[in-house]
């Protein structure tokens, strides 16, 4: 599943999403915020969380923070 969805191009996907969306995202993570503000402009209604680094935030950061995880 992991290979899958990495070797995938989802960006057609993204605008047909149309349930509540939440992008978690931080300072510690692989990906950095600018990809995560594109994401939620392509998803109709997405909201975006953003956690510092000082909060532990990364990209699993619903693992490693859970409390932190519910806006």
């Amino acid at each position: 599943l992991l290979i899958n969805h990495c070797t995938n191009d989802w960006r057609d996907i993204l605008r047909t999403i149309n349930i509540p969306t939440l992008i978690i995202g931080g300072d510690s993570s692989f990906n950095k915020r600018p990809v995560h503000e594109w994401l939620k402009s392509q998803i109709p209604g997405a909201e975006l969380v953003w956690f510092t680094a000082d909060e532990g935030g990364s990209h699993f950061s619903f693992m490693e923070i859970p409390k932190n995880s519910v806006p």
